[in-house]
């Protein structure tokens, strides 16, 4: 028996009952002939009854069944909703039900039976005819909506018969009653048929008419993200921010949908980020009774990196729901984010105390080792998680980062190898990407790109949300080490377009031209930014001296390459080859040579030999 059937069957006799109901209820002298006339209705439909019962004896079962009903809707009480009537007038029906009037009722006593004809047939793999039977059903009643959204899904869906299905949505379109589900119906049907100016058409329309149904803002504002017309689809969405609502969910499901708009779009985060900080201060996580929606709530404000609201929805969610799942593990890295190591612990612990075999503690006890730079406890407790559970994968890529913090690149790359060999390893995006971050560690280039390459497609084809500045800064490094300048360039940019204030890529793209003599102009302008945000970050005071050198300023850029060397905290080769090349730039050849000897003590250079060998010796005696 088809199970996804009956229950519709039982709706719509139970929709069939209530209409007899009001027909009776209504207390006039034509009362009966009404219920007559619903029966005379219903038995109608038995020339199409009649090849699925099999005979006259199950047309009186389908006589029984209706008069049974309508004895029962005598019985029931019709359900009053807002009376709107003059004085003195006899109660009229719930809105949006029909009224007394004889052609209404009928109407929908005819589509009852008609779409309850298409269930049965459709119970007996009569698909089509069933179909038929649906579509006279809307046909015979427009105004009936959850009827008329439910036989034109059917048409799209299972007949792809978008033709029919506007014919119908169309009409019920043209009836005031009906809500903006109607038109959100007909837009789809429109794109269906590749009509896409109509589609957006009807999607103003619903919104005109049900202004605070957001699923036809979701649609049309999707649908200008698919042709990449963000601000429209911005546009759209702003109606919906305007919205005087005050339903949490609202709220919460416009976050999801902006976050999904951007990502279609190919826009970056930061570009709504002051509407997704509009949209979630509405949200009141104290009046949400669901632990599953309060868990989105605050899942948003950690994807939105507003991390103390998400603390206090967390731990609003803890005291509600004590046994709700992955909060406090989702607490804990709020607080290793934010510093918060006590706190962190305390979570761990009772963590711990509730799954003792949980490997997860042991992976956040490894991260808070790590982060004091207490490598060997935090090896001690990564190496505990996989003893725990062999195939829990986050500890090896948290070990693979613990050896790169170390450089220990080989090491790392041994516990990416020992994940791959596991029965149950499937590849996926941390793979991939740690990967392509040790074999870049191990100047293996080409297979860095490859991997990273293939990070970014399972990335995007889960919509996952890694794709990070962090992602973009490591697949340009990469790329500019092997010597894709261009391509290099285009991640780069990716990472600010994220992240405008990246210090890291700005210095990296700003230092990457000035080396190669290109953009210079535009390559000082980030490498000052850069410095505005971290002043004693000897990498960039290096780059900064750098690019004056390369704009022909080598008496600016000494001063930064010198404040530089001051603020490392070891010798760097590069860092004193810059000082030998701004000095012999200037004229101080002795000064040039011995920064130039200095750079060759700390690495091995064939380039800064050639380059020290070109400088003359000192005439000076006493040199």
């Amino acid at each position: 028996m088809n199970s996804k059937v009956w229950p519709d069957v039982a709706t719509h006799a139970y929709g069939f009952r209530t209409l007899i109901s009001l027909g009776v209820s209504a207390r006039t002298p034509r009362s009966p002939i009404r219920m007559a006339r619903s029966c005379h209705q219903f038995t109608s439909a038995y020339p199409r009854l009649s090849p699925l019962w099999g005979g006259r004896r199950w047309l009186k079962v389908a006589l029984s069944l209706g008069l049974l009903l309508a004895v029962q809707a005598c019985r029931t009480p019709v359900p009053q909703g807002k009376i709107k009537a003059k004085a003195g007038a006899r109660p009229q029906e719930k809105k949006g039900l029909p009224t007394a009037d004889p052609v209404e009722f009928e109407r929908r006593v005819r589509a009852s039976a008609l779409f309850a004809t298409g269930l049965l047939k459709q119970y007996n793999n009569q698909g089509d005819e069933a179909l038929e039977d649906f579509y006279e059903a809307g046909m015979a009643d427009a105004s009936h909506e959850p009827l008329i959204l439910d036989v034109a899904s059917r048409l799209i869906l299972f007949k792809k018969d978008s033709v029919r299905a506007l014919v119908l949505l169309e009409k019920a379109a043209k009836i005031p009653s009906n809500s903006g589900r109607i038109e959100e119906y007909l837009a789809l049907a429109y794109l269906n048929q590749g009509k896409t100016q109509q589609a957006i058409q009807a999607y103003e329309a619903g919104i005109r008419k049900s202004p605070r149904l957001l699923s036809v803002y979701r649609g049309l504002a999707s649908l200008h993200a698919h042709h990449k017309r963000f601000k429209e689809a911005m546009q759209v969405l702003d109606g919906a921010i305007q919205q005087p609502e005050e339903r949490p969910t609202y709220w919460l499901e416009l976050s999801e949908h902006l976050e999904a708009v951007t990502l279609t779009s190919g826009e970056p985060p930061s570009a709504v980020k002051d509407r997704m900080a509009t949209i979630l201060s509405k949200l009141s996580p104290e009046q949400i009774t669901d632990p599953a929606a309060l868990q989105r709530v605050a899942d948003r404000y950690k994807a939105a990196q507003d991390l103390p609201r998400a603390e206090k929805v967390y731990l609003l969610l803890l005291q509600k729901f004590p046994r709700a799942g992955n909060v406090r593990e989702k607490l804990v890295d709020i607080y290793l984010r934010q510093g918060k190591k006590e706190l962190a612990s305390q979570q761990l612990e009772s963590v711990g105390r509730e799954y003792p075999t949980n490997p997860q503690v042991q992976l956040y006890l490894g991260r808070i080792f790590h982060s004091e730079k207490n490598f060997a406890r935090a090896q001690e407790c990564l190496e505990r998680g996989l003893l725990l559970d062999p195939d829990f994968f986050p500890v090896y890529y948290e070990l693979t980062r613990l050896m790169m913090s170390q450089g220990k690149a080989k090491e790392a790359l041994g516990f990416l190898e020992r994940a791959r060999k596991r029965d149950v390893f499937k590849p996926n995006f941390a793979s991939e990407f740690y990967t392509a971050v040790v074999q870049g560690q191990l100047k293996n280039y080409a297979q860095a790109l490859r991997h990273m390459t293939e990070a970014e497609v399972m990335a995007r084809a889960s919509d996952s949300g890694v794709l990070t500045r962090e992602f973009y800064y490591q697949y340009g490094s990469i790329q500019e080490r092997h010597g894709n300048f261009a391509d290099a360039e285009k991640s780069m940019r990716k990472a600010l377009e994220i992240s405008p204030d990246f210090a890291e890529a700005l210095n990296y793209l700003g230092y990457m031209w000035a080396d190669r003599g290109e953009n210079l102009a535009e390559a000082r302008k980030f490498i000052e930014q850069a410095v505005k945000a971290e002043p004693a970050n000897a990498a960039f005071l290096d780059s900064l001296g750098w690019v004056l050198f390369k704009l022909g300023k080598p008496k600016e850029g000494l001063d930064f390459l010198l404040k530089a060397i001051e603020k490392s905290e070891e010798p760097d080769p590069t860092l004193y080859e810059h000082v030998g090349r701004v000095h012999e730039a200037l004229g101080d050849k002795e000064k040039a040579r011995e920064a130039l000897k200095k750079s060759l003590t700390l690495e091995p250079n064939p380039e800064v030999q050639k380059r020290l060998d070109r400088i003359p010796l000192s005439k000076d005696p006493a040199q």
